[in-house]
């Protein structure tokens, strides 16, 4: 025996015949009632999509959403009703869409759909902070989309977001090497672009003004997280260091008689990669202390 009940997909389409408002309640139903849950995600579904020339019933219809999205345990479900929010846009959505985010996720698509559907509502520095935050996420589709997402705003705002979160000192050091990679990134594919690094200082002199007003911290995460096996790493911060040359090379040198050997290490290392003449003098002892703090390692254990 067929079921007398319309689909959700013959509501959605057959709305104006059965009238928005008795649409949204079949919805609803459907959603409270239904042991189907492949009837229900598609309820879920149409509902987002039903009220958009009626702020009334959108109302009515995100109430309905975010109830599914917060208390409803199936993930299926709750993906559907981030991706419903998304397509309402509007921007009371965007504060369960958050709880979502700050919760525990074990779903990578979970944690998709409430970003993706975070960006369609609105992407400004709430939503910019809250994607960068995102870079040390532990899913790899996570961590790809939200650094595809960042990279398609403007390199200022960007950039100084990236600047502004860095400074964080709750962040991790691996947090920290992402921002890094993901600034340099963005130099580099200017410079990719028009084949000259002068072209940054003279297109977004405000950019680069930005970074030499915080070359002394830069510099400071950089020497402090770089590892020379990250590729991606050592290049960004070598594509970062060499837009602030001059400005930052005595910062560099200076660097080079540190006490701490791992910051020294990473000056000497940089030193090379920008091919510092000046350092030569101050390299030279540099080295010596490292050797002789090789050499002890080394004559501990003999």
């Amino acid at each position: 025996m067929s079921d007398p009940k319309p689909s959700p997909q013959e509501i959605y389409e057959e709305r104006n015949e059965f009238g928005l408002e008795n649409s949204v309640e079949m919805l609803a139903d459907i959603i409270d009632t239904e042991k189907d849950n492949n009837k229900r995600k598609e309820a879920v579904k149409f509902l987002g999509g039903i009220s958009n020339s009626n702020p009334q019933l959108k109302n009515e219809c995100f109430t309905i959403i975010e109830n599914v999205l917060v208390s409803e345990e199936k993930i299926n479900l709750k993906c559907e009703a981030a991706k419903a929010l998304g397509n309402l846009k509007i921007d009371k959505a965007l504060k369960p869409l958050n709880w979502i985010l700050e919760q525990k996720i074990d779903s990578v698509d979970l944690k998709l759909a409430a970003l993706k559907a975070t960006a369609k509502i609105k992407f400004e520095e709430p939503q910019i902070n809250l994607f960068i935050k995102e870079l040390d996420s532990r899913y790899n589709p996570v961590r790809d989309y939200v650094k595809n997402h960042l990279i398609g705003i403007k390199p200022e705002i960007l950039i100084e977001s990236l600047l502004t979160f860095l400074k964080n000192e709750d962040i991790s050091n691996e947090h920290k090497s992402e921002i890094i990679k993901l600034i340099g990134y963005e130099l580099s594919s200017i410079n990719m672009a028009f084949q000259d690094i002068d072209y940054i200082k003279v297109k977004y002199p405000e950019l680069v003004s930005k970074l030499i007003s915080n070359k002394s911290s830069l510099l400071d995460e950089i020497t402090r997280t770089l590892r020379e096996e990250d590729f991606e790493l050592l290049n960004s911060a070598v594509s970062i260091l060499k837009l602030l040359s001059p400005e930052i090379n005595k910062d560099v040198i200076k660097l080079l008689l540190s006490g701490d050997f791992i910051v020294r290490k990473n000056a000497i290392t940089l030193t090379g990669k920008l091919k510092l003449k000046d350092a030569v003098d101050t390299l030279i002892p540099g080295l010596g202390l490292i050797l002789k703090k090789i050499s002890y390692k080394y004559l501990i254990h003999i």
